[in-house]
C-alpha cells in the first residue's frame, strides 16, 4: 500500500505553538506522530513522506526515522537539508519532485503547491508546506499532518476523496 504525508516536523518545538498542535509538549506530539504512522502504514508499505521531516541532530532524526514502519522517500522540504545523510538501509530516497501514474492521474508529488500545474485537467498537485487543514483545492491535494489527524493516509483514500471532492 501506499502512503503519503508531510509536515512532521520532529524536534521543532516551536511547531506545537505556531500550528496550534493539540500536544502538550514535543515528547507527546513524537509519541503520537510515531505511533499514528505506525497503526496506519505497515512494514512493506511504501511512504512518501513530502516534506520537513523533522529539525533535530542526525542522530534524533534517525532516532525517529528507524521507528517508522514502511520504506520511505522524502521530497526535500523548506527544512530537510539534513535528510541527505539519511541515505541508510530502509530509506528509499531523497528527491525535490516525484511524478507518478496512478488510476488515471498524474500525481506530482511536491512540498509546496506546484502551480505550473493548477489547470491541467487529470493531474493533481500532491503536496505539503501548508500547514492548514484544508485537504482538497482544485487539482491539489494537501497532505500535510494537521490536515489528516496527524498521520499517513493512504493514496487510495486521496484519491476516492479527490473524486468526491471535484464531483461536488
Amino acid at each position: 500500500m501506499i502512503f503519503l504525508t508531510s509536515d512532521t516536523h520532529f524536534y521543532h518545538h516551536n511547531i506545537i505553538d505556531y500550528d496550534q498542535r493539540p500536544f502538550k509538549d514535543i515528547k507527546d506530539m513524537h509519541e503520537c506522530l510515531i505511533e499514528n504512522w505506525n497503526n496506519v502504514v505497515g512494514q512493506e508499505d511504501i511512504v512518501y513522506h513530502l516534506g520537513d521531516f523533522g529539525f533535530g541532530s542526525l542522530e534524533q532524526i534517525r532516532k525517529v526515522f528507524f521507528q517508522l514502519n514502511g520504506y520511505v522517500t522524502i521530497v526535500r522540504g523548506s527544512h530537510d537539508e539534513s535528510m541527505k545523510r539519511l541515505m541508510e538501509a530502509r530509506f528509499c530516497g531523497i528527491c525535490d519532485e516525484i511524478t507518478i501514474n496512478y488510476k488515471g492521474f498524474i500525481l506530482i508529488l511536491s512540498h509546496k503547491p506546484d502551480l505550473c500545474h493548477k489547470d491541467i485537467d487529470g493531474v493533481i498537485n500532491i503536496h505539503g508546506h501548508s500547514h492548514h487543514t484544508e485537504r482538497f483545492n482544485k487539482n491539489f491535494i494537501n497532505v500535510s499532518c494537521n490536515a489528516w489527524e496527524y498521520k499517513p493516509v493512504s493514496l487510495d483514500t486521496l484519491i476516492v476523496n479527490y473524486k468526491k471532492n471535484k464531483r461536488g
